[in-house]
């Protein structure tokens, strides 16, 4: 860092061009961003039960078209409710959007399933043409399937809402890009408003920020260069870069100001500022990418491309603030950020207190991390399609009426497949077919099964199933598509779930998928495979636990291994591992006292954090390391790193705090949650690293008077010193 702050001394005008270049090239990226708003997609896995899923939906067709009407009244089978129906039918079919229209008042073998128990909900099945991009047909009000449902219902007493997979993907799109820019914005103005109330200066504020906004804009274009679309999960990396962008730039507006205060010049100072600061954010973003990048250990892919994005883009911010931030203060900017002092010291008393009991503390502090640990052990992990869902939206809401009064929006699926030497009409297939049903039906939070012997049910006569099989020309084609291939051999049975989360369904899928096995060991020359979202996503809460070990294990293990060579000891790598353990548990007993379960956004949040919490640690170590070198006792060392560094501890948690704070308003559960987790750990590893770690050094170092191995690396004086 030395070199580099020399090189941006000497060559500023080559920096600026680099610079301006990088930014134009960001902006170029962002204009190319794409967004991914398909929730399977969250779950993804190289496991073979999503490739099953995949190849079903191939040979019957997927949801992906799939809208939903969903109408509500008194009774829904009074003669109003049923015009309303009728027209809204009829108004749909003549859209050149619009494929198929299945309503209660169609076909027998779907009625039953479109109106529910108390007769006061209805579903309208509306397919659209699988060429049409769904995504801007849907969005906003000048869409005509929209504007046709509503006017049908006008005056009827029928309240009607737009709903299923198409619906919800346009919503959560629109739901994106709106926040994208909402947080990008209040995340940014907190961190100015809590600069302008440290530094006092705006022209300070304004340099801070600056460099702060450029990693973001450089993360966001990088997304748009690399091909990397935005997804539910993703979308908060570019605020999560900013708000640790903005720490990295206090800490360098601190010791900048201090040493214009002492009478530096502004080139001067910038440089040096540079030189002695730079090395330990440097480490800390290289500790905050390590974290990150652990997350590539991960076998859900959300999950591993969430880490390597991450990754990069903590090192573009970190390369943005380390570049403007000094860049800005050699400028005319410099003389004017430089004049107002920072008069925020840490409590005296405090640290006078706290060093006196420093045992008990340090004791105190070891029992609650060990005490949450115990308790983060009985998380349990589980998955639902409602996280990544626009919590306030009217489809989001039909969704949850549906699991309710309809028995879910999503199926189980289980594909029967025959041998060759048989066809559909073969006794055995179709007994196999009738026992599946009756297994789905033996559990109680499984809808009611639908097949082609549903279909069959239909077609009316006394025949024997077999025998109507010739008959099946005789329902609409649309539905016998969706139920059975002939010419593939293969035929599904499906069943809606509520989506109530994977660790409510598990249970229920281990006994279907128990009892499908005993069927399918009796039937040779049929084949059995359950299937469905509930299953395919179930699966990915299997692998989070596995996967959270072992990237935090990963994460843990490097950076312990960094912050031992970084500081030339390992008694000093050993103690930090206390206060950057003890928010991330804080966080996971949180989620086990409010009775929730650990989700992706757990899985996420955990390893981001512990990526964060270690640049405080580093910067308190640091200015212990530089006091004992100095000749101080470890008490006063220790004293003397509260006095300089916690001030700026403590705004900077403030500025991270206030940008994941803007993500609790989020409407999507997902990024509610996140922000939610990061501001609790924030706060714990405050305490961690103002309270638990000053402790742990005073009692552990006592005696010691020189450093322990090697020579100090140069150091993050963040915070201004006692006048």
């Amino acid at each position: 860092m030395t070199r580099y702050a020399i090189w941006l001394d000497a060559h500023p005008r080559l920096a600026w061009l680099a610079v301006v270049a990088m930014t134009a090239l960001a902006a170029f990226g962002a204009t190319r961003v794409e967004f991914d708003v398909n929730l399977r997609n969250l779950f993804r896995s190289d496991d073979r039960r999503m490739e099953v899923l995949e190849e079903l939906y191939r040979d019957f067709g997927s949801d992906d078209f799939d809208c939903v009407v969903l109408l509500r009244s008194e009774d829904m089978t009074a003669p109003a409710a049923a015009e309303a129906v009728g027209e809204i039918a009829r108004r749909a079919r003549t859209l050149p959007e619009v494929e198929t229209v299945r309503t209660p008042l169609a076909h027998p073998a779907v009625a039953a399933r479109l109106v529910s128990a108390d007769r006061r909900s209805a579903l309208i099945l509306v397919r659209l043409v699988d060429t049409v991009d769904y995504l801007s047909y849907l969005d906003g009000g000048q869409c005509t399937l929209r504007r046709a449902v509503a006017e049908s219902v006008e005056g009827t007493g029928v309240t009607a809402v737009l709903t299923g997979v198409p619906v919800i993907r346009a919503e959560i799109l629109g739901t994106m890009q709106r926040e994208q820019i909402r947080f990008m914005s209040f995340g940014s103005i907190a961190g100015a408003i809590i600069a302008l109330l440290l530094f006092r200066s705006v022209v300070a504020t304004v340099v801070v920020c600056t460099g702060a906004l450029a990693g973001g804009l450089w993360t966001i274009g990088f997304f748009g260069l690399a091909g990397e679309p935005i997804n539910p999960v993703n979308s908060a990396i570019p605020t999560l870069v900013l708000v640790v962008g903005l720490t990295d730039a206090v800490h360098l507006m601190h010791e900048f100001r201090v040493r214009r205060r002492n009478g530096t010049a502004v080139r001067d100072a910038a440089r040096e500022t540079l030189r002695v600061v730079g090395p330990a954010c440097a480490l800390t973003s290289l500790t905050t990418a390590i974290g990150f990048a652990s997350l590539a250990a991960a076998r859900i892919d959300v999950i591993e491309r969430f880490g390597l994005a991450a990754a990069a883009g903590s090192v573009l911010t970190f390369a943005a603030v380390v570049s403007v931030v000094p860049l800005l203060v050699r400028t005319n900017l410099g003389g004017r950020a430089g004049m107002a002092r920072s008069r925020h010291h840490a409590d005296g008393g405090f640290i006078g207190f706290l060093l006196a009991r420093a045992r008990p503390v340090a004791v105190a502090g070891v029992f609650v991390t060990v005490l949450l640990a115990a308790a983060s052990t009985q998380l349990v992990p589980s998955s639902s399609l409602q996280e990544g869902l626009p919590g306030r939206s009217p489809a989001a809401g039909a969704v949850r009426i549906i699991d309710g009064e309809f028995g879910g929006l999503m199926e189980l699926i289980v594909r029967v497949e025959w041998d060759a030497t048989m066809t559909l009409e073969h006794p055995v297939v179709l007994d196999t077919l009738a026992r599946v049903h009756a297994v789905l039906e033996s559990e109680a939070l499984v809808g009611a099964p639908f097949s082609v012997l549903t279909v069959l049910g239909a077609v009316g006569g006394d025949d024997e199933p077999a025998r109507k099989v010739r008959l099946l020309s005789r329902a609409p084609p649309g539905i016998v598509k969706r139920v059975v291939r002939p010419d593939l051999r293969r035929a599904v049975v499906t069943a809606p779930v509520p989506d109530s989360g994977t660790h409510v369904h598990a249970p229920v899928l281990d006994r279907l998928r128990t009892r499908l096995e005993a069927i399918d060991a009796e039937t040779p020359l049929v084949k059995l495979v359950l299937s469905g979202t509930p299953v395919a996503v179930g699966r990915s809460a299997d692998f989070m636990i596995e996967d959270l070990a072992v990237s935090l294990a990963i994460a843990a293990g490097v950076i312990l291994v960094v912050m031992i060579v970084a500081f030339r000891s390992i008694v000093l790598g050993l103690v930090s591992l206390v206060p950057n353990v003890f928010p991330l548990v804080s966080a996971g007993a949180l989620l086990v006292v409010t009775g929730r379960p650990l989700t992706i956004t757990g899985v996420i949040t955990f390893v981001v954090c512990l990526g964060i919490a270690v640049d405080d640690t580093i910067h308190v170590l640091t200015r212990v390391r530089r006091g004992v070198a100095g000749g101080l006792t470890v008490p006063d060392a220790v004293a003397d790193a509260l006095r300089s560094v916690g001030a700026a501890l403590i705004t900077t948690t403030a500025v991270l705090i206030g940008g994941f704070g803007t993500v609790l308003f989020s409407e999507m559960p997902m990024l509610s949650l996140f922000g939610e987790l990061c501001c609790v750990a924030l706060i714990a590893a405050l305490v961690g690293d103002l309270v638990i770690l000053p402790a742990l050094l005073a009692v552990l170092l006592k005696g010691t008077t020189t450093p322990r191995a090697g020579r100090i690396p140069p150091g993050a004086t963040t915070g201004p010193r006692r006048p």
